[in-house]
């Protein structure tokens, strides 16, 4: 282990060359780096540039930037200084992980209830629910839209709305549309989708042997590895009672499985 937070305190078993600077990179990551959502200048730079205009350090990069980057789900694939350093800030925004950030919330009876909870929260609106219902088809009509869905009872039915807003994966977008233009097919076709893995496990050797330095979010760095594993350790990230077994998701673990046997991973990082 290198290092790990405990209330927001970063704490380390083995330091860096540099310490002090690490954590001031951190904390200028953290308090700075929101400039490149409404600056344009930073439109079309990757993570890389940006990090080498403001001269963060190879340490920045290998213990913190690169194994959060890389374990994001919705990143693309490659390198994590590949990629758009405004979709990366503006996905770490959401996360809660900026200092510009109000927070983030869990669903405290766990995410299944999730659902109930949304719906509830539109119906207290005024919004119309269509819960369990699957949508077969959208089209344009003249000014309108026409949306074909199905119930539970497999019936079908039909309504007409001003606007539609498709909140599902590119090539499930694709296929819904019955009339799509060259333009859009285009631009759904460019959006490229992966298969990640992800198991649910009771297995704690993805996690430092000192159980004192466990977080939530448990990255393993190795020497060459382009994509870290994440391990979940769910216990601490929802709160849960002591009485529960250790429970853990560990994400694309299968890249690390020859690294992990011979244990020739070089750090940890826990956030």
């Amino acid at each position: 282990p290198v290092w790990f937070t405990r209330e927001g305190a970063p704490l380390f078993r083995r330091r860096p060359e540099n310490a002090e600077q690490f954590l001031r990179e951190v904390e200028r990551f953290r308090a700075t780096s929101i400039e490149v959502l409404t600056d344009p200048t930073y439109t079309d730079w990757t993570v890389g540039r940006y990090l080498d205009a403001k001269g963060y350090s190879n340490d920045f990069r290998r213990l913190y930037f690169d194994p959060q980057a890389a374990s994001d789900l919705e990143a693309a694939d490659g390198a994590p200084e590949s990629h758009s350093i405004r979709k990366t800030v503006a996905a770490w925004r959401l996360r809660g992980r900026l200092d510009a950030d109000a927070g983030t919330a869990t669903i405290g009876a766990g995410m299944h209830t999730l659902w109930a909870a949304a719906e509830r929260w539109l119906r207290e609106r005024g919004v119309a629910v269509k819960a369990g219902a699957r949508v077969d088809g959208v089209a344009r009509m003249g000014h309108d839209v026409r949306l074909r869905y199905s119930d539970q009872t497999r019936a079908s039915f039909s309504a007409t709305f001003d606007h539609v807003v498709v909140a599902t994966s590119a090539r499930d977008a694709l296929r819904l549309l019955e009339d799509p233009t060259s333009d859009e097919t285009a631009a759904l076709d460019s959006l490229a989708t992966r298969r990640v893995r992800q198991i649910v496990h009771l297995d704690p050797s993805l996690l430092p042997a000192d159980r004192a330095t466990w977080g939530a979010f448990n990255h393993i760095v190795t020497v060459d590895a382009a994509c870290p594993t994440m391990t979940i350790y769910v216990n601490r990230l929802q709160g849960l009672p002591a009485a529960l077994p250790d429970v853990f998701v560990t994400t694309r673990s299968e890249e690390h499985t020859s690294e992990l046997q011979s244990h020739s991973f070089i750090s940890y990082a826990v956030f």
